[in-house]
């Protein structure tokens, strides 16, 4: 039973996969906001 640990659904837990996409989409465009600053910076 691996339903509990991740819901496939996100029914019972529908935050869970919301914060795994902000943490994702965060770390991408701080990501690429590093990098444009250190080519503009060079």
């Amino acid at each position: 039973d691996n339903g509990g640990s991740l819901p496939a659904t996100g029914g019972n837990n529908p935050i869970y996969p919301l914060v795994i996409g902000l943490i994702i989409v965060g770390a991408g465009a701080f990501f690429v906001f590093n990098k444009k600053k250190k080519e503009t910076t060079k």
